[in-house]
């Protein structure tokens, strides 16, 4: 990850220094009960991926929270990525809500 990622990650008590990314494939859309995209030009492809029968699998991670898309900090400087961690820290919390009451299937 990022740097300033890891950083304000660590400011909040969550350690990512050992995260890794990769790239979505076909099979994710079997193995997983969700596909969040953070950002509406995420959301856009992923989309386009999904098999017709999985489409409903893939969501904008912030709608569960009113609040669109996660602010992509890269290209900005440190605070940016403290907005983003407040973005998922909100998102991620108005996900649990929606899967413990039943709105969106575990």
């Amino acid at each position: 990850p990022d740097p300033r990622a890891v950083r304000a990650c660590a400011r909040f008590g969550v350690d990512i220094s050992e995260q890794r990314a990769r790239q979505l494939t076909a099979a994710d859309f079997a193995a997983f009960d969700l596909v969040l995209a953070l950002d509406g030009t995420n959301l856009m492809h992923i989309e386009g991926m999904a098999p017709a029968d999985m489409a409903h699998k893939v969501r904008l991670f912030g709608s569960f929270a009113g609040i669109g898309g996660v602010d992509d900090p890269y290209y900005g400087d440190a605070a940016g990525f403290d907005l983003c961690w407040q973005q998922v820290q909100t998102g991620a919390e108005a996900l649990l809500d929606a899967i413990e009451s039943g709105q969106v299937a575990p």
